[in-house]
């Protein structure tokens, strides 16, 4: 999934983030500000290796919902939420599907994005 992420969006270098069970791979940094005005910095797309699955959030939608919740259905044998594929492996997951959801992401520029 790395590598097909950074084929599809080869300017978006890759960093460490942490994420809601440890590290995760981070692809895009927004700044982001949450219903009680707090802001900070979010990452567009991620990806982490947990103990029973992979995930793969995806922080972009708009007006009609996030870009994985709309989508889900067409991802695979995957188990989706608001805005984060989990795959038990990754052959579960249609790389293609994924890759066009990946790109549509980055053009977004995330979710509640502040300039």
């Amino acid at each position: 999934m790395h590598q097909a992420i950074r084929k599809a969006l080869p300017k978006l270098a890759p960093l460490v983030m942490s994420g809601m069970d440890g590290p995760l791979v981070a692809y895009g940094k927004f700044r982001s500000k949450s219903a009680c005005n707090r802001e900070g910095d979010r990452f567009i797309i991620g990806l982490a290796a947990g103990k029973t699955d992979y995930a793969l959030p995806i922080c972009a939608g708009g007006a009609g919902g996030c870009l994985v919740e709309r989508n889900g259905a067409k991802l695979g044998e995957v188990k989706t939420g608001r805005s984060c594929v989990h795959s038990q492996k990754l052959e579960d997951l249609k790389l293609d599907v994924a890759t066009s959801l990946v790109k549509r992401a980055e053009k977004s520029g995330g979710i509640n994005a502040v300039a």
